[in-house]
């Protein structure tokens, strides 16, 4: 484990801000006075690891503080912050503690691997692999305690650096490796049994490299004898492929011949076929006359179509022009059959009226009267002036030239 930085705020003495960085690869050595907060520094580093440190490693009635009295008494909380290397991998963790709870978070090269309680965890498995008790062992060395060892005899002292330095778990590792020792030990013996067996096996060897020698000579006797019988199987197997060449040529004249013939049922078929197709296409070229005279008639009639669709192009239009013009004829012979049947109506209701009309005679006999009446009538005015009153018989005749005089005026 390698120390790098570690900060402080509001932690015991450290109300401030407070940093200190380790240079790699050098000792350093924090001095000063009692009370300037040396201790302080490791009970930091243990209470940010483990949440544990000497001072609150007991209970509070033997004078052990809480780990919430470590937050300085001027403020409500501390904040530890502690960068380290270890195993290769760069490890931050934060702490924070106020008067009623902690909380913490641990960062594997950057990344976030526990928060909470398990900080102490990941702490013990992994970041530091160690728990409190080894840790604080093998790491710590606290004042008075190496003066003390001074003092003791080498056993006692033997115990007390065991016990110091937690080197009780090398012995527990002695052991083992001494039990394996013993194990291996115990495999030689059994291997060096096994070969005293084997040595019995090994003395037999040159009878049985005798025995092969004898086993060899029969083999090359056999081996001689299937030589000569295998030159009399090659006689026999050539007589054999002999036989077996002439019925193989046999069998294939005999396919060759189906195939020929089969060859010349097929040949047949497409002569009769190809003369099918002579046939069709002879009767195609006597035909090709008449096809090619009309196939130029239909070439030029559809030029002369291509040339006539302007044409029709207008007459569609034109047509659809007379539609439209029919349509509105036909809505303006309907007017004209109405102002017809009216100006009928019109004409019988003025000859109806001219026969209404007086003649020439009628009108000349009622200006005569007329004027008899108003000669009358003006002397009866005249008479009329010289009477007080007008008799009733004059009124009506006054009445009677008023109305001829307005008809003689409304008939002229």
């Amino acid at each position: 484990m390698k120390l790098k930085q570690i900060t402080l705020k509001g932690f015991m003495r450290f109300k401030d801000s407070f940093e200190i960085a380790f240079p790699q690869n050098q000792v350093t050595l924090i001095a000063g006075e009692n009370g300037a907060g040396k201790t302080s520094i490791l009970d930091a580093i243990c209470i940010c690891l483990y949440g544990k440190t000497f001072r609150t490693s007991g209970r509070a009635t033997s004078g052990y503080l809480g780990i919430y009295d470590l937050v300085n008494h001027d403020l409500t909380k501390a904040i530890i912050r502690l960068e380290f290397e270890n195993h290769g991998h760069n490890y931050v963790v934060t702490r924070e503690i106020t008067k009623h709870d902690t909380d913490g978070e641990i960062f594997e090269d950057g990344e976030s691997k526990a928060t909470g309680r398990r900080v102490y965890d990941y702490v013990r498995s992994r970041a530091i692999g160690l728990d409190w008790e080894g840790f604080r062992k093998s790491t710590i060395v606290l004042q008075g305690e190496m003066s003390a060892l001074t003092d003791l005899d080498p056993g006692p002292r033997k115990k007390a650096f065991t016990q110091l330095f937690g080197l009780d778990r090398y012995f527990v590792f002695e052991q083992l490796a001494k039990k394996k020792a013993d194990n291996k030990a115990s495999d030689i013996n059994a291997t060096e049994e096994a070969n005293k067996i084997l040595q019995a096996d090994i003395e037999q060897i040159p009878q049985l490299k005798k025995e092969l020698r004898g086993l060899r000579k029969t083999v090359a006797a056999l081996e001689r004898k299937k030589e000569q019988l295998g030159k009399k199987l090659k006689s026999r197997r050539t007589d054999m492929d002999a036989y077996e060449t002439g019925h193989n040529d046999y069998i294939k004249q005999s396919e060759k011949l189906k195939g020929t013939e089969q060859q010349i049922s097929d040949a047949k078929k497409a002569v009769k076929k190809n003369q099918d197709e002579l046939d069709r296409l002879l009767s195609i070229q006597r035909q090709f006359g008449t096809l090619d005279k009309l196939y130029k008639e239909y070439s030029s009639l559809e030029k002369k179509i291509s040339e006539l669709n302007p044409t029709k192009v207008k007459y569609d239009n034109l047509s659809s022009q007379i539609i439209k013009l029919e349509t509105i004829l036909n809505g303006k012979e309907e007017t004209l059959s109405k102002i017809v049947d009216k100006v009928r109506e019109t004409k019988s209701y003025i000859s109806k009226l001219r026969k209404q009309i007086p003649s020439a005679s009628e009108l000349a006999k009622a200006k005569g009267e007329l004027k008899k009446m108003e000669e009358r009538r003006k002397e009866i005015e005249r008479k009329g002036e010289q009477s007080q009153r007008t008799s009733p018989t004059n009124c009506r005749i006054n009445k009677r030239v008023e109305d001829k005089k307005r008809r003689s005026e409304g008939q002229g």
